[in-house]
């Protein structure tokens, strides 16, 4: 995508995405600026220079019962769709390892960042 919005000489580019994406410089060298705005949560801004950043959640893809909302991701441990936390954003240096960590806190919610940040250092993540 970077090629892409270079080619389009994009200095700034704004990019609706659900998914993962990695940045590159852009053409004055500055970071891309990535807005994420969780359901029911505060706007944030992730400056990115040559670093991924991973969104999992629960909208966009699940199902409605008995006025609960459930999402696509699975808790291994209950079987069941998971339900502690709406939504997650990891930003590191790899798009591979942002995805599956932000998969992973989903499902392991907010009680979780403490031990993240021991065992991930090199990662920041932000939980809903």
């Amino acid at each position: 995508m970077s090629t892409l919005l270079s080619n389009l000489r994009a200095s700034a580019p704004s990019v609706r995405i659900w998914a993962t994406i990695t940045s590159s410089a852009s053409l004055d060298d500055s970071a891309w600026h990535i807005a994420w705005k969780p359901p029911a949560g505060v706007q944030r801004t992730f400056d990115l220079r040559d670093r991924a950043l991973s969104v999992s959640a629960v909208h966009g893809k699940g199902f409605e019962a008995q006025g609960r909302v459930y999402g696509h991701v699975m808790d291994p441990r209950a079987g069941a769709p998971m339900t502690a936390a709406r939504a997650v954003a990891v930003v590191g240096s790899a798009s591979l390892e942002c995805d599956a960590l932000s998969t992973a806190l989903l499902v392991l919610g907010p009680d979780w960042l403490a031990e993240f940040g021991r065992r991930f250092p090199h990662f920041e993540a932000v939980v809903v």
